[in-house]
């Protein structure tokens, strides 16, 4: 059933790593502001984000800020999921 509601899930929002990108704001986010938007995403999607390119770390002051590193992205494993 575990496998049914994630699959379920990333159909409708995206993959972990999608859903970080998409909260990710035009000016950046900060660690401490992305874990409490994302949740549980936050685990598996940031890893995968960064691995992927799409986003970046930056220091501002003492903070990590995140940021896009690209415009767009193309979530395959939502489409994989959908196309099913």
């Amino acid at each position: 059933m575990i496998v049914l509601f994630l699959g379920k899930l990333i159909a409708e929002k995206g993959s972990h790593e999608a859903i970080i990108f998409h909260t990710i704001e035009a000016e950046g986010t900060t660690h401490e502001d992305l874990e409490k938007l994302v949740g549980e995403s936050m685990k598996v999607g940031l890893s995968k984000a960064l691995k992927n390119k799409w986003i970046a770390v930056v220091k501002s002051g003492n903070a990590k800020l995140y940021i896009r590193r690209v415009e767009t992205i193309i979530d395959e494993v939502r489409r994989i999921q959908i196309r099913g």
